[in-house]
């Protein structure tokens, strides 16, 4: 948990995966808070725009941008939200993801052929890297989610750190092939006809992953392990979030999980969370307007991205808003429509 979930959100809220969301139990903790902790993030989601919703529409003359922040879990729950979304996928002239089938196929392939984006040739093991006591820790989690600890040795620490990043339970699940909504937009605007573009290259994480410092990599994996226990609450926590829209709760309610339990300083938290926020939201939403806006000027497009990507001031509503679009909830208080 803590700062392991702000980087378990590639996976979860940032990029695809398949994973069964209800096979996990836990406890939701924002909905145990203190007073004084549920009024400081109060405060801080009420400091930034658009804090809620997963459901927009975005408009600016004849141009409609129809915008729906995913959850890359399966999820039946979840699901009830295509009841909303495939009147409108219906009306679109495209639809938008972050990737494709094809992409993910393509990135499966491009890990293969490249083992140097997954394992570490030219610095420290994790074993030369880390404590002892935190490699017993570190090698019994990982064994757990079907990695040989002599593997997980020489993998790139921001590798490791993503798998540990799931819970057990929801790694075991990995392997049955239910579809997250995704994939379920996806097959829906296929079989309806619409083209589907990708907002990004294929390998857009895998780049980012790979430019950070071998430094800042085993942080990340440092700070996965005292909180190791306690996977299934964070995995509770922000599913409930998500599915009640409060999407910007979850990047917040981190925040202050890490300031009581985390070995890192708020200075520090702050400065990996903001640095987290630039590489896989800001620059890659800056990104994503600039190859959509000119396909989707006088046309009407459906955009499915992880729901991050929406909220707060790097948010893509707040860079719509900013170019002049009207923005306009369509969920119903974050609540998921009847299928």
């Amino acid at each position: 948990m803590h700062m392991r979930l702000i980087f378990g959100l590639i996976f979860i809220l940032l990029a695809p995966s398949m994973v069964s969301a209800q096979s996990c139990s836990g406890r939701d903790l924002s909905a145990q808070m203190p007073a004084a902790a549920r009024a400081a993030l109060d405060a801080a989601l009420a400091a930034q725009p658009y804090p809620e919703g997963l459901l927009w529409q975005a408009k600016r003359g004849d141009t409609t941008i129809w915008l729906f922040g995913t959850y890359h879990l399966y999820d039946a729950e979840a699901l009830k939200f295509m009841g909303r979304i495939r009147p409108l996928i219906q009306l679109a002239d495209t639809v938008f993801v972050e990737g494709t089938t094809e992409d993910m196929d393509r990135l499966k392939s491009e890990t293969l052929r490249r083992p140097e984006l997954m394992f570490n040739y030219d610095n420290p093991t994790l074993p030369d890297s880390l404590s002892e006591a935190d490699w017993q820790v570190l090698s019994a989690e990982i064994k757990a989610r079907g990695i040989p600890p002599f593997l997980a040795a020489k993998m790139a620490p921001w590798r490791v750190s993503v798998t540990l990043s799931l819970p057990v339970c929801a790694v075991k699940l990995m392997a049955e092939g239910k579809k997250g909504l995704d994939f379920q937009i996806m097959e829906y605007a296929s079989a309806e006809g619409k083209p589907i573009k990708a907002l990004e290259r294929f390998d857009t994480i895998l780049t980012i992953f790979a430019d950070l410092s071998f430094e800042d990599q085993i942080k990340m994996v440092q700070s996965a392990i005292p909180s190791l226990a306690n996977g299934e609450d964070a995995f509770a926590t922000m599913r409930a979030q998500y599915l009640n829209g409060r999407v910007l709760e979850i990047w917040e309610f981190s925040r202050l999980l890490a300031y009581e339990h985390s070995t890192f300083s708020r200075a520090e938290v702050d400065e990996m969370m903001a640095t987290t926020e630039i590489s896989l939201m800001r620059d890659r939403n800056l990104d994503w307007l600039s190859r959509l806006l000119p396909e989707a000027e006088g046309k009407t497009v459906f955009l499915a991205a992880g729901a991050l990507h929406l909220a707060g001031r790097h948010g893509l509503l707040t860079l719509l808003d900013q170019r002049g679009f009207e923005l306009m909830r369509l969920d119903a208080g974050g609540k998921s429509g009847d299928e």
